[in-house]
């Protein structure tokens, strides 16, 4: 079969084109998930302040932050880790609170 695919420039096309739609084929099939996949309790926020140091970073940006998010009710856990010019919070929502939770969260994040 080698040989003949070396030997015929015609086949060789015609088994490439061959491919080719049976991988477009089997794209398009592909099933998709609805959400992204990961924990849909768990919000991750990332707070950059340039030029800051770790501490001050701690200071000024996620102890405020997780002070005010421990206020609502809707939190079970937080989390966070800060370094320099940048902070990351986790903030695990209680199960069952759909859209509610997030609803919280963004506005104890505004304000």
């Amino acid at each position: 079969m080698l040989r003949r695919l070396l030997d015929n420039p015609v086949f060789a096309r015609l088994a490439l084109l061959l491919a080719l739609l049976a991988g477009a084929l089997a794209y398009w099939q592909m099933s998709r998930a609805p959400e992204a996949p990961g924990d849909a309790d768990t919000v991750r926020i990332v707070v950059r302040l340039p030029g800051a140091a770790a501490d001050e970073v701690e200071r000024r940006v996620a102890a405020p932050l997780e002070a005010a998010l421990a206020k609502l009710p809707e939190v079970e856990r937080i989390a966070s880790a800060s370094r320099a010019g940048a902070a990351r919070l986790w903030v695990r929502l209680r199960p069952g609170g759909e859209g509610r939770s997030l609803d919280a969260l963004h506005r104890a994040l505004a304000a």
